[in-house]
């Protein structure tokens, strides 16, 4: 169980984190924007870690929220 707040769009930085990738810059020859989620790595060796999360917009067909 853990008490910090974390979305989908955390889980591509996360992956990238635990295998020590670098995101890519471009795709396909097309420059890629970066990511709005953070890797939530810092909560596998300390489930009481304060939360990294700041904020988190949602964005679902035109209604978004922060």
């Amino acid at each position: 169980m853990r008490s910090q707040f974390h979305h989908v769009v955390d889980i591509v930085p996360t992956i990238y984190d635990a295998l020590g990738i670098t995101p890519p810059s471009s795709s396909t020859g097309r420059s890629r924007s970066s990511s709005t989620g953070i890797s939530l790595a810092y909560t596998f060796d300390n489930a009481t870690a304060p939360t990294k999360k700041q904020v988190q917009y949602f964005d679902n067909n035109g209604s978004r929220a922060i």
